[in-house]
């Protein structure tokens, strides 16, 4: 069931809370996406598949205390595609008589990813993308050039912001910098 950003999240996100005591890191949390395809997955990817970085990213999530992340419509879009790109460059690389695990993982992330989602783990919500988009402007201005970030860098420290998140969690450094410059708490996975 998706939310709608603002009263329903925060109550959502408090029931949550009250409903899970034991997280001890039960805030508004932000998962970021670096939408640069393969050569760098995010932490988000990293949760449901089985990659470089994966036991580094599950084990920095489950040292933060399992927190529900916000799961925005843009992050469904991102991770399918990812694992579903992987997929493809398996099947690309990968001789014909080895293939047959490459549908098999492929499977088993998108399960993961239901798994996260229906135990609400990930919480699904839209935002408004024009207002994170001239957020997202205005963080280019006057970020971009200190400190080299890229689009999908800002996109997400912009849809963070205007979620009033307190904790950005990321596996790339240059956008938990732009993040914490701008007054977020910043946790960063050291694989990236």
């Amino acid at each position: 069931m998706k939310r709608n950003a603002g009263e329903q999240l925060i109550k959502s996100s408090m029931k949550f809370c009250a409903e899970n005591p034991q997280k001890s890191a039960c805030q508004s949390w932000f998962l970021s996406l670096d939408g640069e395809g393969l050569r760098r997955h995010s932490f988000l990817v990293k949760l449901p598949t089985q990659e470089r970085g994966t036991a580094s990213a599950v084990a920095k999530y489950r040292r933060l205390g399992r927190p529900a992340v916000f799961f925005l419509t843009l992050h469904g879009l991102e991770v399918s595609n990812a694992i579903r790109q992987r997929s493809f460059h398996q099947r690309r690389t990968t001789p014909s008589s080895e293939r047959s695990s490459i549908k098999r993982e492929r499977d088993t992330a998108f399960a993961l990813l239901q798994k996260y989602i229906s135990r609400n783990a990930f919480i699904e919500i839209s935002q408004d993308m024009e207002v994170a988009i001239e957020r997202a402007r205005d963080l280019s201005e006057k970020c971009t050039e200190r400190l080299g970030c890229r689009r999908f860098d800002i996109l997400h420290v912009a849809l963070a912001l205007a979620l009033e998140c307190e904790v950005f969690l990321t596996s790339d450094r240059t956008q938990g910098d732009l993040a914490r410059a701008e007054g977020l708490e910043v946790a960063v996975s050291g694989d990236e």
